[in-house]
């Protein structure tokens, strides 16, 4: 709807004095009211307007049809001028100041003051050209109209206000000036160097006193929000003036404290306000609150440059009161200036306790050291974010540059010691995190280690990886479990078997063979026919066939296997691009047809087609995806249309109401039915449905953060409250051979699968799930070298014990056993780092299991684990040794 546009109306009035006016934004149809009342308040209002009139309204009419162009929106700035340049071409002289001056309106508006701002001077400029007559009170008020929209450059405000001289009386040039700079200033932009001088040499023409009028002029810009958007140049060209009024007045030497200007200058503008003794009137109350907004200052965009010096030394000459300093002044940031900290602690200023989020970051102070950031070692509330930080800057730079900071070698030392701890705390998986973030901060060999805190070396030599690998065989490793057919399949196919989820059934395949398997064994084989030039290629298994698309460098081409659908090589659309496609756990459902939910709607033989499938939930009779991963929202949907239904939830978390605080963690949770022949799983099931319900606090989830608390309970009723870890949701509760409810542990994460104990605190193992072994990580592959391929999340339903009574042993395997199998391992490593198979520790392995696949996972995890202990040693003694990956 169109809007009456704001003009400025200026009022005088005789107590004002002369070159004083009120300026009141108002609108055409509200002018007479608008008179009226400051008329009853004893104010004159303007004169009428007059201007060159044109001879017809041609220029207002035109300029009418360009107003759709301008409120349509997305139209590019050059889109505009150039319409509006074939309009002007074809109007009278007369008539194109008009027409621009109403472009520049519509722009206004539409919300375009740069672009109001350019048609304005367009019309300007078309006055100048034809020498056109304008009143002088026209010319004002257009002035101040696009000056108070804040559309007006600098410039050109500076060139109308240097021409007010030699329009008028020096008293009425001197007045205009001062009602422009309202107007001006007003509209929210900032004053232009020459401003001052220009307002002294008018008020000096007109008789005033300049000094007077110089203070006027810098009240009413210093009150202006605008002014601290003012550039450098403006202070640095009023510096002389700044100085000598702030220090005959008392007002401008407040305004100057409490201004805090945009522009770089920091340190330039202490150094003027301890110029001014403005920083002298700073006192208690008054300085502790001066110091945080200067804190919030500092941190504006992300400003990463040295604490003015100037800061720190008046941080020493302030008189500290009652009201605390919050040296991490934007909440927004979460960064504390720490030298800032260290000077307002050793000053004896009272400090607000660090809000949560809050860091000190080493890094950045290292790059100028002002302060020595003992006063923040001596805090204790502060310590801890020290501590926090060294640990942080340890795992990016190592802890070699802190350590001639003599407040930093205990947190230094601390640091080793927490890490040294986490081994003995935590499970194999956090031992090897912790050795990995020790090697990469401790500085290297003997020379390093010599320069390290004392109790260093002892703190490294004390972890004992012994109790770590126990704690982690007690708890149970992947191996113990296995799926004989998808083993089988995948022994055949060789390390470069590739698997693609149709639930419950998965499709591994390589170069020539696919084989799809089943909770009941396997279901159906396929020799592949692929080009010699396929490098990217995927076997889907959907309503008892088989989909083979390939990439053959231009698009994917592929073919349905043989039966009534078979299919001849052609294109395969893929939406997304993604040539093998993804699936929430592996839960690509099979519908009541057999055929595969791909993308949101049933996979048909015969139709080539890939994409990625939503998240789905399925309680044997509804479908619930997740259409949006964003969107923590559940859908209904029909996978034979692809039409999603109304927003629910299924009933498994419909009957579970959360408390408040609390939201479905929605990515995490799993609902499916129990396939047909499958009793029992290590995940649990009610007989009817497997899978989980996750819930976290309100907020953990936003911005990708994972590491909140949350409940996760499965269909059978067991239940734990673990913490998450980075980048991994708990997702299942896993109960391996011999361990009970009380011994089940928590799965996290998709792709990489991590295995914690019921709190969330120790994380035993990490295995890639989903994927062929040459994209596994090293230590992936190590917790599960005796499974020839790990099937995703979903299937995990289908792994049962392969040796049970090993099982039994390792749930209550002693330390000393654990010991006698460390020392064989280390034997073997020290020997050969590079070898693979553990001689020494062999027969160790083969009195605990019988099961081969099981034997290579203890392996694996005893190799990890030699590995360990000999890289402990080796930063002890100031050696190198390669992690094993």
């Amino acid at each position: 709807m169109p809007t009456d546009p704001l003009r400025a109306r200026t009022y005088h009035h005789p107590n004002l004095g002369a070159g004083r006016v009120v300026v009141i934004p108002t609108t055409q149809a509200r002018e007479p009211a608008t008179d009226h009342e400051m008329a009853t308040l004893g104010f004159t209002p303007p004169p009428p307007a007059t201007r060159h009139e044109p001879r017809t309204g041609g220029g207002v009419v035109a300029a009418a049809g360009v107003a759709p162009l301008v409120r349509r929106g997305g139209v590019r700035a050059a889109v505009v001028a150039e319409r509006a340049e074939v309009i002007a071409r074809g109007l009278d002289v007369a008539e194109v100041p008009v027409f621009w001056e109403q472009v520049a309106g519509h722009c206004l508006d539409a919300g375009w003051p740069q672009r109001a701002g350019a048609m304005f001077l367009r019309a300007r400029r078309a006055e100048e050209e034809h020498g056109l007559v304008v009143a002088e009170d026209v010319r004002r008020a257009a002035y101040l109209r696009f000056a108070l929209a804040g559309a007006l450059p600098a410039k050109a405000v500076a060139g109308y206000a240097a021409g007010l001289a030699e329009r008028h009386a020096p008293a009425r040039a001197y007045a205009e000036l001062l009602e422009l700079v309202a107007g001006y200033t007003g509209g929210g932009l900032p004053p232009w160097p020459a401003l001052p001088r220009q307002v002294r040499a008018m008020a000096k023409a007109a008789g005033l006193d300049p000094v007077e009028a110089e203070r006027r002029a810098f009240a009413l810009l210093l009150r202006a929000p605008a002014t601290r958007h003012a550039s450098a140049a403006f202070w640095k060209a009023n510096r002389a003036r700044l100085v000598r009024l702030a220090k005959r007045f008392s007002e401008p030497r407040h305004a100057l404290l409490h201004l805090f200007p945009d522009a770089d200058m920091d340190e330039w503008w202490l150094a003027l306000l301890d110029e001014t003794g403005a920083l002298t009137d700073l006192a208690g109350a008054e300085a502790a609150g001066w110091l945080t907004r200067m804190a919030a200052h500092l941190e504006r965009g992300r400003r990463t440059g040295r604490t003015p010096p100037l800061l720190l030394a008046l941080v020493t000459r302030l008189e500290p009161g009652e009201e605390p300093v919050r040296p991490a002044g934007s909440l927004r940031s979460g960064i504390i200036d720490a030298d800032l900290l260290d000077a307002c602690l050793a000053a004896g200023f009272p400090v607000a306790d660090p809000a949560p989020g809050h860091t000190i970051d080493l890094g950045r102070w290292l790059e100028h050291r002002q302060r020595d950031l003992a006063a923040i070692g001596a805090d204790p509330r502060h310590a801890r974010l020290l501590s926090a930080a060294v640990g942080a800057f340890a795992a990016r730079h190592g802890v070699g540059a802190l350590l001639d900071v003599a407040a930093l070698r205990p947190l230094v030392r601390d640091w080793v010691a927490a890490e040294a701890g986490e081994i003995a705390r935590g499970g194999l998986a956090d031992a090897r995190e912790a050795v990995q973030r020790l090697s990469s901060g401790l500085p290297p060999g003997a020379a390093g280690m010599a320069a390290m805190p004392e109790g260093v070396r002892e703190a490294i030599e004390g972890a004992d990886v012994a109790v770590t690998l126990t704690r982690t065989l007690r708890a149970g490793i992947l191996d113990e479990l296995g799926w004989d057919d998808l083993d089988a399949a995948a022994d055949e196919l060789g390390p470069d078997a590739e698997i693609t989820p149709s639930w419950p059934v998965l499709t591994v395949y390589d170069r020539h063979r696919a084989v799809a398997v089943g909770p009941a064994g396997r279901i159906a084989e396929h020799d592949l026919r692929l080009p010699a030039t396929a490098e990217s290629f995927t076997v889907v298994y959907s309503a008892g066939e088989f989909l083979v698309v390939w990439d053959d460098h231009r698009t994917a081409r592929g073919y349905w296997t043989a039966g009534p659908a078979r299919t001849p090589p052609g294109p395969v659309p893929r939406v997304g691009g993604a040539l093998r496609p993804r699936s929430g756990y592996g839960f690509a459902f099979l519908d009541a047809s057999g055929a595969r939910v791909t993308g949101r709607r049933a996979l048909r033989p015969g139709e080539p087609r890939l994409a990625d499938t939503p998240r789905l939930l399925c309680d044997g009779v509804t479908y619930w995806c997740q259409p949006e991963a964003w969107r923590p929202e559940l859908r209904e949907l029909d996978p034979a249309t692809g039409e999603l239904g109304r927003a629910s939830l299924p009933g498994f978390l419909e009957r579970a109401p959360l408390p408040a605080g609390r939201a479905w963690a929605v990515e995490a949770c799993t609902l499916a039915p129990l396939p047909e022949g499958v009793r029992r799983t290590p995940l649990g099931t009610d007989g009817t449905l497997v899978g989980f319900r996750v819930s976290r606090r309100t907020g953990d989830g936003a911005n990708g953060h994972t590491e909140g608390r949350y409940v996760i309970e499965g269909v059978d009723g067991r239940r734990a409250e673990p913490r998450g870890r980075a980048g991994a949701v708990p997702w299942g509760l896993i109960e391996l051979p011999h361990a009970g409810r009380h011994g089940m542990g928590v799965l996290a994460g998709d792709t990489l699968v991590w295995l914690v104990d019921q709190t969330g605190e120790a994380a035993h193992w990490q295995v890639a799930a989903g994927t062929g072994d040459r994209w596994v990580p090293p230590a992936a592959r190590l917790a599960a070298r005796g499974t020839p391929i790990v099937p995703p999340p979903a299937f995990w339903h289908f792994l049962s014990p392969r040796d049970p009574d090993a099982s039994a042993r390792l749930r209550t395997v002693s330390e000393a056993a654990v010991r006698a199998l460390l020392d064989a391992a280390t034997a073997d490593l020290a020997a050969d780092p590079a070898r693979t198979e553990l001689p020494r520790a062999a027969h160790l392995i083969e009195k605990l299991a019988t099961h081969p696949r099981l034997r290579a996972g203890l392996t694996g995890f005893t190799r990890q684990a030699a590995d360990l202990h000999l890289r402990l040693t080796a930063l002890a003694a100031g050696d190198s040794h390669p992690m094993c990956g």
